[in-house]
């Protein structure tokens, strides 16, 4: 899934859904503070800032003055069984870093 990162203020952070609009018209999908919404990792946030990812591969380096990124959302699929009749299906879901926060890479 993908979505748009930007730097609000020093430290704070806000992924949006970009295909609903932009920050401005509060289509969160998470954020550096805490909230209703999905956290979002700090040090995760700087290291797309930085132009790497959580896993230390240098992507593109970006300028430092930069306040907005494209990510991608890492998904997972779980699967899910119905009681009774032995139905198994799945759906994918976020999936989250040790602490709960959502884990994105740098597209």
């Amino acid at each position: 899934m993908k979505g748009k990162l930007y730097k609000t203020e020093k430290e704070n952070y806000v992924l949006v859904d970009p295909t609903k609009g932009t920050y401005d018209d509060g289509y969160m999908l998470g954020t550096s503070r805490e909230s209703q919404y999905n956290k979002l990792s700090i040090k995760n946030c700087q290291a797309i800032e930085n132009g790497y990812d959580l896993d230390d591969s240098l992507s593109n380096f970006q300028s430092l003055q930069q306040t907005e990124w494209d990510v991608e959302i890492e998904m997972e699929f779980v699967e899910e069984e119905q009681t009774g009749t032995h139905l198994v299906w799945g759906r994918t879901t976020p999936k989250l870093d040790a602490d709960g926060c959502l884990i994105l890479k740098k597209i």
